[in-house]
């Protein structure tokens, strides 16, 4: 009986979408049971020079530690099509954006003005259809294959979709 309940829990949870169980980072860390060692134990009444190095040093560990764990969880989820929110650690101007945009199709100006109405030009636009990136991008085109909120691997995923910037009727703004 414990076998028969065990294999409907796994069919069931398989069976949810990815958003549903991989939605936030303090789930993950939760199950994956993440959590460092003890805190150095420190008087407050008596804390000396080398005390207070031992709690700083113990806090940077820990921030490094799960900057660490942030990176491979969100690294994950993506590489598997789940749908990590942010925040992100690069911004992107307009202008880098539509350099890039230019060194893949050239002077496109259909490129740039389907890259303006999809996302304005926001490498981290996201849509709750799944649809991600400079050129909202499905998740069946890039889950598992490249981060959709990379602008360059986005830019030419669309250029390989579009035929090389000759044809837009994958996209809404087209």
């Amino acid at each position: 009986m414990r076998l028969r309940t065990i294999a409907s829990a796994l069919a069931l949870t398989m069976a949810m979408p990815a958003v549903a169980h991989a939605e936030t980072w303090a789930h993950w860390k939760h199950t994956h049971r993440l959590h460092s060692g003890r805190a150095p134990s420190v008087d407050p009444d008596h804390l000396t020079p080398a005390a207070l190095r031992e709690v700083i040093r113990f806090g940077l560990a820990q921030a490094r530690a799960e900057l660490r764990r942030r990176v491979a969880y969100e690294s994950h989820e993506r590489s598997v099509g789940h749908f990590v929110r942010g925040p992100w650690p690069r911004r992107w101007t307009v202008a880098e954006i539509q350099r890039m945009i230019e060194s893949v199709f050239g002077r496109n100006a259909e490129a740039l003005r389907v890259a303006a109405c999809e996302s304005h030009d926001n490498p981290y636009a996201q849509n709750a259809s799944g649809a991600s990136g400079v050129f909202q991008l499905m998740p069946e085109w890039w889950a598992g294959r490249f981060d959709p909120f990379d602008p360059m691997a986005n830019i030419r995923e669309a250029y390989r979709m579009s035929n090389g910037g000759t044809n837009w009727g994958g996209w809404q703004c087209a």
